[in-house]
Formats: structure tokens, sequence, C-alpha cells
């Protein structure tokens, strides 16, 4: 089993220092990870389990060890491709 996927950005993202990020590395979900679920999510109730994309930011930032700054300066290419690596940690 993969320890993390790393990721080719298409579109570099500044880190807290100002230099450009090309690759980001996602490490599997971790206990500690579901701190920064929405609540909704974790309790199972499908009807309320819809995730705002703001939502998800701070599971990306932790997953990704990345600031929430950073995060948000990723373009929707690289996010889509993000996101899917990210959702192939989870359990189905």
């Amino acid at each position: 089993m993969e320890d993390k996927k790393i990721i080719l950005l298409k579109y570099p993202i500044p880190d807290n220092d100002g230099n450009d990020i090309s690759e980001i590395a996602i490490g599997r979900f971790k206990v500690k990870h579901l701190r920064l679920l929405p609540k909704d999510l974790i309790s199972g109730d499908k009807e309320k389990a819809n995730i705002d994309p703001i939502e998800i930011m701070p599971l990306l930032a932790g997953m990704a060890g990345l600031s929430i700054l950073s995060v948000e300066e990723l373009d929707i290419d690289d996010l889509q491709t993000v996101m899917e690596s990210i959702k192939s940690f989870f359990p189905q």
C-alpha cells in the first residue's frame, strides 16, 4: 500500500517563503485528519454529507503538509487531480 502520492502541479503555488512548489506529496489519511473533516461527513448522515469545497481545504492542507494560504493558491485543474489522490486513500 502506498504511503503517499506525489502530484506534479501544472501551475506551481507559493509556499510560506514565496518559493514555488511544483509538486506536492499527499500522505495517507490518518486518524488525526478526522478533525479536519466536516462533522456531517463523519456522522455518516448521507443526506447532510455534501461537502462545500471550502470545507475540504483544511484536510488537503493537513494531508499535504501545506498551509491554508498555499492551498488557496491551487489552480482548479490541479485541485481536481489532488482530490482524486486524496479519495484513493479513503476506504470504499
